[in-house]
């Protein structure tokens, strides 16, 4: 059974759950086909060569985005596998990583270089109101829009952390189940309110009958658009 998971196969949209802590903690990468045989990768997975192998089966990787500051775990070394794809972040993702990213080494493309290699279905919005950097993206399909939503969603039943940090997790209203990540927002956002209404804006206008959180699992349920639109809503004050 192979380790990527496809959400959409006509459109070559796949995600990958990787581990990134010693608690069991997961992170999704989405990846997307944006021309024959190419993809890009958002949030670089820790994976092994058995899953790139797998990976092969679909295409190759030709770009990957660090989503925010604090997603970097499995840059370095997808650079080592593709040394000739493209890295791209916003530019306080960048900073972030220089500072954090445990000797994180790629060259480092903008957001909008990233806009010019996009498929007209595939969408990538770099959030307003950050101090890490934060991103979030789509896929138009035949059924309806995947959305992945970085470190604004979470799905988690329980917290892969400690008891304080469980504690907060709950007490911000970040879980257990589909919420507004407001637990990561906190480190990641100038203005949460601001920030949730950008990404409600998108939902609205690319409504998703597939949810992939940056943390969780799939969502994927009848009236999870309007679902969504009402969490959000609330989120950003609306």
């Amino acid at each position: 059974m192979s380790s990527w998971r496809v959400l959409d196969a006509d459109t070559g949209v796949m995600t990958n759950g990787y581990v990134f802590n010693d608690n069991g903690g997961q992170a999704n990468s989405f990846c997307v086909r944006i021309a024959e045989g190419e993809y890009l990768v958002i949030s670089a997975p820790t994976v092994d060569e058995v899953a790139w192998t797998e990976f092969e089966e679909f295409g190759k990787p030709v770009g990957f985005v660090a989503p925010n500051g604090f997603h970097h775990l499995g840059l370095n070394s997808c650079r080592e596998r593709w040394p000739e794809a493209r890295f791209f972040a916003a530019d306080e993702t960048q900073a972030r990583i220089a500072k954090k990213g445990d000797g994180v080494d790629v060259p480092w493309e903008s957001m909008g270089a990233l806009q010019e290699i996009l498929p007209s279905h595939v969408g990538v919005r770099e959030a307003p109101h950050t101090k890490a950097g934060e991103t979030w993206g789509w896929c138009k399909t035949a059924t309806g829009n995947v959305f992945y939503g970085s470190d604004v969603v979470c799905n988690w039943q329980e917290f892969p952390g400690n008891f304080l940090l469980s504690f907060f997790w709950k007490m911000s209203g970040s879980g257990p189940g589909f919420r507004p990540f407001h637990l990561a927002q906190m480190a990641i956002a100038k203005d949460k309110k601001k920030l949730f209404g950008a990404f409600l804006d998108d939902l609205e206008e690319n409504p998703p009958n597939v949810i992939l959180p940056g943390h969780g699992d799939v969502l994927q349920h009848d009236g999870l658009a309007g679902e969504a639109r009402s969490i959000f809503a609330e989120a950003a004050g609306r």
